[in-house]
């Protein structure tokens, strides 16, 4: 493995039944102007359709891992086992129906060699629609405190996220039981520990805003899981933070169920 600017780095994508839009982002992954040093795919529900795929894209002489598991159709397990199974000093995560530009690494890279002490790193991103088009999406600014990250996301996707890996396990990776928030939960634990994320300020990630289910869609579940991560974090809730959360659920059921009714 050739070390670039004396940092390596593995690209990590968790998979679920969505082929098509997996070999886009391995696609976008492939056309760097530098390539991660490994790119490990996490397939949750074993499908030998996505394995195959994988391993014909392995031929373009590119270190590319498939692994499957059949522990839920949750993105955090996946990561966590991609992560485990990385030799790599950073971990760049990424959804399977997301974009990285052309420069992605390249400029993590560059911010890395001259802020050699960056555990975390997020950079901004825009949308593309299903129609290609491209919306400006949200600008995360660096010093949030933890709070920030309770109830409105201020632009932290895991498409976006680069983490040093010894930072990862030493949080303890991402909180399997916290869904869909397990990234927020993770950075807001660094945050209350003392750990400074820093961000690069170029738009270099294309989020996916089409028709389809995502690990953050509105169901049951992960309602639940959001319940979880307001327990998990409650030392830093208010009273007014429980209320806006609740609205925000009430009105999120109300436009899947009952706005066509």
């Amino acid at each position: 493995m050739t070390k670039k600017n004396n940092f390596t780095i593995s690209c990590i994508i968790a998979t679920h039944n969505r082929d098509a839009l997996l070999k886009k982002t391995i696609d976008s992954i492939l056309k760097q102007t530098i390539l991660p040093d490994e790119i490990i795919v996490v397939d949750n529900c074993t499908s030998n359709k996505t394995k195959i795929i994988v391993e014909e894209l392995s031929k373009k002489k590119i270190n590319l891992k498939y692994l499957s598991h059949n522990y839920g159709g949750k993105g955090s397990s996946s990561r966590n086992i991609g992560s485990l199974y990385s030799k790599s000093d950073y971990l760049a995560m990424i959804d399977d129906d997301d974009l990285w530009k052309e420069n992605y690494i390249e400029e993590v890279l560059n911010f890395l060699k001259f802020n050699p002490n960056t555990k975390i790193l997020y950079t901004w991103f825009d949308y593309i629609l299903e129609n290609e088009k491209i919306v400006e999406g949200k600008k995360i600014i660096e010093n949030l405190k933890s709070k920030n990250f309770l109830i409105k996301n201020p632009g932290s996707i895991i498409s976006n996220l680069v983490i040093e890996k010894k930072l990862f396990f030493t949080l303890g990776g991402f909180n399997e039981a916290i869904h869909p928030s397990y990234d927020r939960d993770l950075i807001i634990k660094a945050i209350n520990r003392g750990f400074k994320y820093r961000v690069l300020q170029k738009k270099l990630i294309l989020m996916r805003n089409q028709k389809q289910v995502r690990d953050s869609s509105v169901n049951l579940d992960n309602i639940i899981g959001q319940l979880k991560f307001i327990r998990s974090n409650v030392s830093i809730f208010n009273m007014y933070i429980y209320i806006n959360f609740i609205l925000k659920t009430i009105y999120q059921l109300f436009l899947k169920y009952f706005k066509n009714v």
